[in-house]
């Protein structure tokens, strides 16, 4: 049964010339458009069937607007595989994105849309079919199969409401015409029962129940295919020096080292030649990936697990197949330099770290898991005396070969850390054990301010007996009286995470640059974060999922230099089931996406960098937190996605005279 990607694009072209079985309009209640912002959104329908949109929203986080069926009745979309949206943008000076969600909320979402400033698009994605099964498919991800519960799936005989978030936007204005349903929905015969849907994967780590024209069937295929792609490999981009710096531009000061400079309006990294740099690069570039095969999940498998293993790794199992003898990581260089990468991302193999022949960043782990505290153990005591030279010692005693090494830009200290809200530290530290550092270091900050407990009282309003009485409390002051004395210490704990941080760069690397910590990008509205890293860090990085970043204005950030540490453009090719930042399955829409990004990225004056997430797709199953997305370079077979990276090349061919030559998107608000 022909179901993957192949099928979907076939079905997309074909439908929008010659309707594939049934196709209906999509019709919404003209007069209840609802939005969450009044004061700074505006939806009004047309007269042609549309909803124009405006947003002027500024830092607000997660504005949406919502259109709602006609007389109070839900959707009935049971019977359709795809919904398709024409969409314009109205702005002729930015781009805009958008997520669609046929719920609310993003556990509804089925896609994301990018568009172009001044650019008309039709977005078509596939529905998520939910539905009670007789039998449990053994796993639990973000995506699952047509007719399971769980991940972004829902009823579809029963659809509220059509969602769409503007997430960051700012401002946009956009139209929304054209929605319509089309092509027949026929349940997969795979879901009818156990003995037709165990085992769901192959013995390459493939989806039995979907065929695709890359699919691998044996093991001569893996080796053919690796032939095939040497025969297609490019040379470095032309215009790129060793380093991947820009050889023809500007030469600025040379220090043998990665630095940060502002050129012409833009800030960059400069090559240890002093050419200027934009960093490109992949994360997770590494062989590592898992397949838990324990609690009865073996059943999945068409292979049997080797007794007393619990796991597969089908990933590095095929590159041993489809290598040989040939080294997996002097092949990833050549890939990279043909595909307009310049930069080995965090999480990647150590080894092509110590290649030595390419830029990279890696991250240094934080101390040990002993110094957590908080409700889910999620903040490490930074006034711990084991904090300070726990972190002092990583950099010397685990990766020395970095501290003089050209090659390397820079350190990450910690990963999408919990900062949370800006009282929410001195709440996890009032409420911890006597003996926690913090909690001391707490205590010490309102004696010095209060001097007795009867002052503090009388601020608090509350009826402690003395300091000991204060330091063994386990219930919460009223939240209002104490926010200001909460919120100083909480910007004073993380303010010295972030000294100590760069202490630790410094102190044994100070050629190399301090990079921040991977915000999440649900930290993006923290003035405070934002304002405490940037004078701490030499670049700020963010792990930002948005398909394009015109958006990009910080307050807190000032004029900083800025890397996106992680990205994605997603797909739903080969079988994979997980959708982010998934631009719909039009022919090239992940491309397109792609282009928009890196145009956005690049024309930005503060962004130095995007390093896209990540290398290869996810495990099928899920992950640890059931991230099953298709994300990657390549597939589980290691399967380049050839228009994908072939797309990223040729934008790689012209980053340098674009970054140089195109105007900076002015946010109007």
């Amino acid at each position: 049964m022909k179901s993957g990607w192949f099928c979907i694009a076939l079905c997309c072209l074909l439908s929008a010339f010659f309707p594939l079985g049934a196709e209906e309009a999509v019709h919404w209640d003209r007069e209840n458009l609802k939005v969450s912002w009044k004061k700074k959104i505006s939806v009004s329908a047309d007269s042609g069937g549309g909803v124009t949109a405006e947003f002027r929203t500024g830092s607000n986080s997660w504005p949406y607007f919502v259109l709602v069926p006609e007389k109070g009745k839900n959707w009935d979309f049971s019977r359709f595989r795809f919904i398709s949206f024409a969409i314009e943008n109205l702005d002729r000076e930015r781009a805009v994105t958008g997520d669609i969600c046929l719920g609310m909320w993003s556990r509804h979402k089925i896609g994301v849309f990018v568009l172009g400033p001044g650019e008309k698009r039709s977005f078509t994605y596939p529905l998520n079919h939910g539905g009670r099964s007789s039998f449990d498919p053994l796993f639990r991800a973000k995506g699952m199969p047509n007719g399971f519960e769980g991940g972004t799936n829902i009823d579809t005989s029963s659809v509220k409401c059509i969602h769409v978030i503007c997430g960051f936007v700012r401002y946009g204005r956009f139209r929304i015409s054209g929605i319509r349903l089309h092509g027949r929905y026929d349940p997969s015969p795979a879901i009818r029962s156990p003995e037709t849907f165990f085992p769901f994967i192959d013995d390459y780590g493939q989806y039995r129940h979907e065929e695709w024209p890359e699919k691998i069937k044996s093991n001569e295929q893996l080796k053919q295919s690796l032939r095939n792609e040497k025969s297609a490999l490019k040379p470095r981009v032309a215009d790129w020096d060793q380093w991947g710096g820009w050889k023809s531009g500007p030469r600025l000061k040379a220090s043998g080292y990665f630095r940060v400079e502002k050129w012409d309006g833009k800030w960059y990294f400069v090559d240890p030649d002093g050419r200027l740099f934009f960093s490109r690069g992949i994360n997770s570039l590494s062989r590592g990936e898992y397949w838990p095969t324990d609690r009865g999940k073996a059943k999945c498998y068409t292979r049997k697990p080797a007794a007393p293993g619990r796991v597969f790794h089908f990933y590095s199992d095929n590159c041993r197949i489809r290598y040989g003898n040939e080294s997996w990581h002097d092949f990833q260089f050549r890939r990279m330099e043909s595909w307009g990468y310049n930069t080995i991302g965090n999480w990647s193999d150590p080894e092509l770290y110590r290649g030595r022949k390419m830029p990279y960043m890696l991250n240094l782990p934080l101390p040990s898991e002993t110094l957590r505290f908080g409700p889910k153990n999620e903040f490490r005591d930074v006034y711990s005396p084991e904090f300070e030279s726990e972190l002092l010692r990583v950099l010397p005693e685990k990766f020395r070969w970095t501290i003089d090494d050209p090659y390397c830009i820079g350190y990450f200290v910690g990963n999408e850390l919990h900062f949370d809200n800006s009282v929410k530290v001195a709440e996890a530290a009032f409420l911890a054990s006597p003996e926690l550092p913090a909690k001391r270091k707490l205590i010490a900050g309102l004696k010095e301010k209060y001097r007795t407990v009867a002052a503090l009282n009388k601020a608090w309003k509350g009826s402690w007996s003395s300091w000991d009485a204060l330091i063994h409390a386990e219930k919460l002051p009223d939240a209002k009286l104490c926010r200001k004395d909460f919120e100083a210490f909480t910007l004073k704990f993380w303010n010295r995470f972030f000294e100590l941080s760069r202490q630790a760069v410094k102190k044994h690397a100070p050629h190399h640059l301090y990079l921040g910590s991977r915000f999440k990008v649900q930290d993006y509205n923290k003035e405070w974060l934002f304002r405490m890293a940037s004078e701490k860090c030499d670049v700020v990085s963010i792990n930002d999922y948005a398909l394009h970043h015109d958006y990009f204005v910080h307050a807190g950030l000032g004029d900083k230099p800025v890397l996106i540490s992680e990205s994605s453009v997603g797909h739903r090719m080969r079988g994979m089931l997980g959708i982010l930042a998934y631009p719909g399955c039009a022919p090239h829409a992940r491309e397109e996406a792609q282009k928009i990004l890196l145009e956005s990225t690049a024309r930005h004056p503060q962004i130095v960098g995007i390093h896209h997430f990540c290398f290869k797709d996810q495990t099928l199953v899920g992950r640890w937190d059931g991230e099953n997305y298709g994300i990657g370079l390549v597939s589980v077979t290691d399967e380049p996605y050839r228009e994908f990276v072939e797309s990223n090349r040729a934008f790689a061919e012209r980053l340098y005279p674009f970054r140089r030559n195109a105007r900076p998107v002015r946010p109007p608000l």
